[in-house]
């Protein structure tokens, strides 16, 4: 079950970004696991954003890339 859910306005930029959801994440006591939704083209098992049509600064983006968490935590999905 989720703890918590965030949804905030798209960012401008690829550091506005990491730092909204790792400020997020941060203000939460103990998080365990992490699920990014992503509207596009995503590769799952490797955990990668593929094409994200409506934020193109997101292609071909590695989520190790943004967040500040150990990987193994954090899945994404197709939103």
């Amino acid at each position: 079950s989720f703890i918590e859910i965030e949804k905030f306005p798209t960012p401008k930029n690829l550091n506005d970004l990491s730092t909204k959801i790792n400020n997020f994440i941060n203000d939460i006591p103990n998080v365990q696991n992490v699920c990014i939704g992503v509207a596009g083209f995503i590769d799952k098992k490797n955990k990668i954003i593929i094409k994200c049509p409506h934020i193109p600064f997101l292609k071909d983006l590695h989520i190790e890339d943004v967040l500040d968490i150990p990987m193994d935590s954090v899945s994404i999905e197709n939103d």
